[in-house]
């Protein structure tokens, strides 16, 4: 062994006891900054995704035992909005700083989830019913699926920012029920009241005075999203009148035809008859026809179908 290369590992020894903090330092900051970045992105950390999908169907289905109201000419429950806030992750950033754009539709699943699980649980439960009580006509277990989804992206949303995702059903036909979907700034629209007796913070809440309607702020749409889903017994399609029928979200076809002119019928049944069977289907007719223009225009998407161009000669290139 040279002399220098003696010296090198003298030196060596001496100084590797100095340097092992360093080691240590850089070993708890790198830990902690891949710990603090895991918590800032737990919206889309592995798995996350399965975790709030089933947390939704529990908490806001199996575990809630409370009816939702049924609808009136006064309350259209059927088209009422349910509000899910949430806040951009770190994970969810682009390299301009703002909310990806394909993780809209991330938020899509949740949102759509608790309406679902939320307004349609009494729906829902009457075709559960059917299967657990083996009804010979039950063609299978309930379910759900996604037909399709088209978004128009507005405005940007930035990291960490809080927003809220506003969704409602706003038109259907005899096999799709059709959602939209607006995401706004958290807190600014506040409903005058819930529906649903519990339904989070009682801050939201509007007082109805006509000064502070004038006085409120308007909020800022960033995006509107709207998907079309179809509801199944089995491998059947539940047309969504008789899915909302079920839950009582929509009157029967027996209040829809029912006779007023009955004689039989005493005076407070014939206007309670009158409100739920004329009126009411006045009511959701005329909010639904709001919707009917843009919806078919959606429905058109179905023609893009046909074009794709299975016999192109030439492409640019295979990636």
């Amino acid at each position: 062994m040279t002399y220098s290369h003696s010296k090198l590992m003298d030196t060596t020894r001496n100084v590797a006891p100095l340097l092992r903090p360093v080691y240590m330092l850089i070993a708890i900051t790198s830990t902690a900054f891949h710990l603090i970045i895991s918590i800032l992105s737990l919206k889309v950390f592995p798995f996350s995704w399965h975790v709030r999908i089933f947390y939704t169907y529990f908490f806001r289905y199996k575990l809630v035992n409370r009816s939702v109201p049924h609808s009136t000419s006064q309350s259209l429950v059927v088209f009422q909005s349910t509000v899910f806030k949430t806040q951009v992750a770190m994970g969810e950033m682009d390299y301009f700083g703002h909310k990806s754009n394909s993780t809209y539709f991330l938020d899509m699943d949740f949102a759509r989830g608790h309406h679902i699980y939320g307004l349609f649980r009494d729906c829902a439960r009457s075709y559960e019913a059917r299967y657990s009580t083996g009804a010979t006509n039950c063609a299978g277990r309930f379910n759900f699926a996604l037909g399709g989804t088209a978004c128009l992206f507005k405005r940007p949303i930035l990291l960490f920012q809080n927003y809220e995702i506003w969704t409602r059903v706003c038109y259907w036909d005899e096999k799709w029920a059709y959602f939209v979907s607006h995401f706004v700034d958290a807190g600014i629209v506040k409903p005058h009241k819930f529906t649903d007796m519990q339904a989070g913070p009682r801050m939201n809440i509007r007082p109805e005075t006509d000064e502070e309607l004038r006085g409120d702020s308007q909020p800022t749409i960033y995006t509107v999203l709207v998907t079309k889903v179809v509801f199944k017994e089995g491998r059947k399609t539940i047309p969504p009148v008789e899915f909302f029928q079920a839950g009582g979200l929509l009157p029967t076809n027996i209040d829809h035809d029912m006779e007023i002119n009955d004689y039989e019928t005493s005076q407070h049944e014939k206007e309670r008859e009158e409100d739920r069977g004329y009126s009411l289907w006045s009511e959701i007719d005329q909010e639904k026809s709001k919707g009917q223009s843009t919806m078919e225009s959606i429905i058109g998407l179905e023609d893009t179908m046909g074009l794709f161009d299975k016999d192109m000669k030439v492409a640019f290139r295979y990636y």
